[in-house]
C-alpha cells in the first residue's frame, strides 16, 4: 500500500527529502517525556504551557509534566527535528514559542546547527521577515544560519500560518501581525456578564481566502457555510467589494480560492 505524505508515519525529514539526524537532544528529552513515542505530544504540551497558547488543546493526562530544566530553545528546536511527525502544527507551535524575549537568538542559532534544523528555522525566519524584519530571534537567525539544502516551498507551512491575519476592517484588510509567544500567565478569572462577539461568517470566509486553496482553510469555510449558508450571488458581490492589502501574493491567492469557495456555497 502506498503511504500518503500526511500519514502519521511520515517524518518531517522524509517530507523534506532529507536524512534523519540522530539527535542527542531528542534522546535526552525522551527521558523526560516518558519515551520517544510520546515526545511530540510532550513537546507540544510544554510549549503550550510556556505561552504558545494559540494552539490550545487537550492532552493525555498521563503525560509527564513540563521540566523547567529544559530551555525554550530546546523545546522549539526539538519540535522541528527531522524525526518528528510531518505535522505542520508542530512547526507552527515552535514558531510561536520561539517568538519570545526569553529566547536567546545566539544560543538558538548554535542549537539549530547542532541539531540540523536550519532549513526549518530559516523558513520561519523568512516568513517573519514578511511581517516584521527586525523581530528577534528571527532577524539573528537569518544572518547566522545558512541553508544546508533547498526545501520545496510547499513542504513547510505557508508564511501566513505563523501570523495573525486580522481580516476585514471598515478601512479594508488590516496588516498581518506576527504570532508572538504569550509571556504572561493566562487570565483565569470568572466572568458573569461578559459577552463575546466574533466577525460575521462572510468576513471570516473572505479572510481565510487570502491563503488560496489551503485545505485547512477550505475545510473551515465549508464548516462556516454549512452552519450559516451564504448564496453564491452574495459571495460574488463580496468578492467584488473586498479591498485587499497591496501584496500581489494575497491577490493571487484570493482569486485562486474563489472557484473552490463558490462550489461550496448554495446556488
Amino acid at each position: 500500500m502506498e503511504r500518503k505524505e500526511n500519514s502519521p508515519l511520515t517524518t518531517l525529514a522524509r517530507k523534506l527529502e532529507d536524512t534523519t539526524h540522530v539527535s542527542g537532544l531528542a534522546i535526552r528529552l525522551s527521558g523526560w517525556s516518558g519515551g520517544a513515542d510520546r515526545l511530540p505530544e510532550w513537546l507540544m504540551k510544554a510549549a503550550l504551557g510556556r505561552g504558545a497558547r494559540h494552539y490550545q488543546r487537550e492532552f493525555d493526562p498521563s503525560l509527564p509534566p513540563d521540566n523547567p530544566a529544559v530551555s525554550d530553545e530546546e523545546i522549539g528546536v526539538a519540535l522541528c527535528l527531522g524525526q518528528m511527525p510531518a505535522e505542520p502544527w508542530l512547526l507552527r507551535v515552535a514558531g510561536q514559542l520561539l517568538s519570545s524575549s526569553r529566547v536567546d537568538p545566539e544560543r538558538l542559532a548554535r542549537l539549530a546547527k547542532m541539531e540540523r534544523v536550519e532549513p526549518v528555522l530559516l523558513h520561519i525566519a523568512t516568513a517573519c521577515a514578511r511581517v516584521d524584519k527586525a523581530l528577534e530571534p528571527w532577524a539573528t537567525l537569518r544572518s547566522r544560519l545558512r541553508p544546508r539544502r533547498v526545501v520545496r516551498p510547499d513542504a513547510l507551512p505557508h508564511w501566513t500560518r505563523f501570523a495573525i491575519l486580522p481580516g476585514l476592517t471598515r478601512n479594508g484588510y488590516a496588516l498581518p501581525r506576527w504570532l508572538m509567544c504569550y509571556e504572561q500567565p493566562a487570565f483565569t478569572s470568572t466572568f458573569t456578564r461578559l459577552k463575546l462577539l466574533r466577525p460575521a461568517s462572510l468576513d471570516l470566509i473572505l479572510t481565510k481566502m487570502m491563503r488560496g486553496t489551503d485545505p485547512e482553510d477550505l475545510a473551515d469555510i465549508e464548516f462556516l457555510l454549512r452552519n450559516e449558508p451564504v448564496r453564491a450571488t452574495e459571495l460574488r458581490a463580496a468578492f467584488d467589494r473586498v479591498r485587499l492589502l497591496d501584496i500581489q501574493e494575497l491577490h493571487d491567492a484570493f482569486r485562486a480560492a474563489q472557484p473552490s469557495v463558490l462550489a461550496l456555497a448554495q446556488p
